[in-house]
């Protein structure tokens, strides 16, 4: 079993949480596939009270953040970089990343 592909956290005090909420997103590309042991994954992290999905573009993850409380805006300007472009293309795919908000 691997680790979603973006894993950040939301910083206390934020969202009314006293530690930090750990966020994790497995993207996936248009029509790719969700492996059983991804569900899995995901859903053992959102019965643990991570928030945790799946997304296919970098808006249904700024969506579903800000659907959960995350008040987080679609970035306006990302670096040029083949994974950035591959990012604004729709799909979120490239190398792993961590981050907060």
């Amino acid at each position: 079993m691997g680790m979603p592909d973006l894993v950040g956290y939301i910083r206390p005090g934020k969202l009314g949480a006293t530690a930090p909420v750990p966020v994790y997103i497995e993207a996936k590309r248009p029509g790719g596939r969700r492996r059983p042991m991804q569900e899995r994954f995901i859903q053992t992290l959102q019965e643990d009270g991570v928030l945790a999905f799946f997304a296919r573009s970098v808006d249904a993850a700024v969506d579903e953040l800000n659907k959960r409380g995350v008040p987080i805006e679609r970035p306006r300007y990302l670096p040029d970089s083949p994974t950035v472009n591959r990012v604004i293309k729709g799909n979120l795919v490239g190398k792993k990343r961590t981050t907060n908000v």
